[in-house]
């Protein structure tokens, strides 16, 4: 049996490992964010953080153990969460966005609710280290950067809070140097002042940029900080894949321009899909059930030669 809990002072140490502190900082903030936690059998399972304003949800952080999943239980908390925000908060739809290298089951999972999915700007561009490291069309200036692992905490923080004011925050903020190769994380600077982030991740299997942001008047900072982050991982397996992901549309201009392909060659590219689930459904599987017992009540009450169907879209009919 699966169940949502909101989560409060006297349970919330049940959740605290499954909540990252992004997520737990803006619920701290805005009083406008609720967490629930999910429960399957009795054991914490997984977490839900939304956002809702008037009769809107946003879905934050949607998140199940993964020795629970393909068993029922994200389907069934989310149902659970689609009721309770129409109950309780008057809630009539909830959007999220999908990642693009989300998982392709989380894409099942909101099809199953007929939600509405739609692409967004922002994608994730597939190559290989040795393409990225062999571009000649890279040809900034990495001394415009300085490596994540070298930039102050205070510079850091104000490109940061930059970030998510703009609501592009696609990773975690604020940024932890552990996270990430810092020494290859170009951070690209004018006059001192902080305004454009690249970020890398390494692992044995591959090497990613889950981060690129460039808010420069000048275009090519965003050379300067691949110039930058090419130069720190020559040392590097070429044969390793790679994988960008791109905020907005000026970004993914200049990573076509790179990479060489031509404005609507959307090879490598997989892009984020924001989904809308209208909870107007719930008031259709509320009068199903009316429907069902008034015939049940029928029925054994003998009214008639009452029989029971359902058709095709699982509607009684008797």
């Amino acid at each position: 049996m699966t169940q949502i809990l909101a989560i409060t002072e006297s349970n919330h140490g049940y959740f605290e490992k499954i909540i990252p502190d992004m997520i737990r900082e803006i619920a701290n903030s805005e009083g406008d964010v609720v967490a629930f936690g999910i429960v399957s059998d009795g054991a914490p399972v997984g977490a839900i953080a939304v956002k809702h304003s008037d009769q809107l949800a946003e879905l934050l952080w949607f998140y199940i153990d993964p020795k629970f999943r393909q068993v029922g239980v994200g389907r069934e908390s989310l149902f659970i969460l689609c009721y309770t925000l129409k109950a309780w908060y008057g809630t009539t739809s909830i959007e999220s966005i999908i990642p693009a290298d989300a998982d392709g089951n989380v894409r099942k999972l909101f099809e199953s609710y007929h939600a509405i999915i739609e692409k967004q700007p922002e994608c994730r561009f597939d190559t290989t280290l040795g393409e990225f490291l062999n571009a000649k069309k890279i040809k900034g200036n990495p001394a415009k950067c300085v490596s994540l692992e070298k930039t102050s905490g205070s510079m850091l923080r104000m490109l940061c809070n930059k970030i998510v004011e703009q609501g592009i925050d696609l990773v975690e903020m604020p940024i932890r140097q552990e996270d990430y190769y810092a020494k290859a994380c170009a951070i690209h600077f004018d006059k001192d002042v902080p305004d454009g982030m690249l970020l890398i991740s390494k692992t044995e299997e591959a090497v990613s940029i889950p981060f690129l942001v460039s808010f420069a008047e000048d275009p090519r900072a965003i050379m300067d900080m691949l110039a930058f982050a090419r130069d720190e991982m020559k040392d590097l397996e070429p044969t390793l894949p790679l994988y960008m992901n791109l905020v907005d549309e000026n970004l993914i201009g200049a990573v076509r321009i790179i990479a060489g392909k031509a404005k609507d060659d959307d090879t490598g590219f997989r892009y984020n899909e924001k989904v809308t689930i209208r909870l107007d459904f719930l008031d259709d599987i509320r009068e199903r059930t009316r429907s069902f017992f008034d015939a049940w009540e029928k029925a054994k009450e003998g009214k008639g030669d009452v029989k029971i169907e359902f058709d095709e879209n699982l509607k009684i009919r008797y």
